[in-house]
């Protein structure tokens, strides 16, 4: 159940476990809603109780990650509204996520632009509120030129 997620997800921060860094330097994390999303209130709530940082280990487990490069996905079709869309991207983005990815590119409908607009809508007021930018990883559905210079487009107008 989400509940045992969040149970686990707790352990696991407490349990306080090092990770080994790519040759960057920097570890991508990916984690998909809705476990993602719980991990990340999770993470939320057990950095306002500890003040350590903590990402998502790519096979969903945790560990510590001051230098991480954190991207979740948000897969709308889990979501079911834009509203739970934005509110998903807020909580992303407070729990740490450097990026968001509109979906994993398996999905039937992956991303659109509507769905698009509305996270760069939550990256603007994010960024308003922390003054912290976070990036948007369109996936999937992006076919033909057209497709790319309309997702160009949106990113310009809403994030500059």
């Amino acid at each position: 159940s989400l509940s045992n997620v969040y149970k686990a997800s707790f352990v696991a921060m407490e349990a306080g476990s090092d990770f080994i860094k790519t040759s960057t330097g920097k570890e991508v994390i990916n984690a998909t809603l809705t476990t993602g999303l719980v991990m990340c209130r999770a993470i939320k709530d057990y950095y306002k109780i500890s003040g350590r940082k903590v990402g998502l280990k790519p096979a969903g487990g945790l560990k510590t990650a001051q230098d991480c490069i954190d991207w979740l996905i948000l897969v709308k079709e889990e979501l079911g509204s834009l509203s739970n869309v934005y509110k998903a991207s807020f909580v992303a983005m407070e729990a740490g996520s450097d990026f968001i990815k509109t979906s994993t590119g398996k999905e039937v409908i992956n991303a659109t632009l509507t769905t698009g607009l509305v996270m760069c809508r939550a990256i603007k007021d994010y960024y308003k509120i922390s003054g912290r930018k976070v990036g948007l990883k369109p996936a999937g559905g992006l076919k033909t030129a057209q497709d790319c210079i309309d997702w160009l487009i949106l990113v310009k107008e809403e994030l500059g």
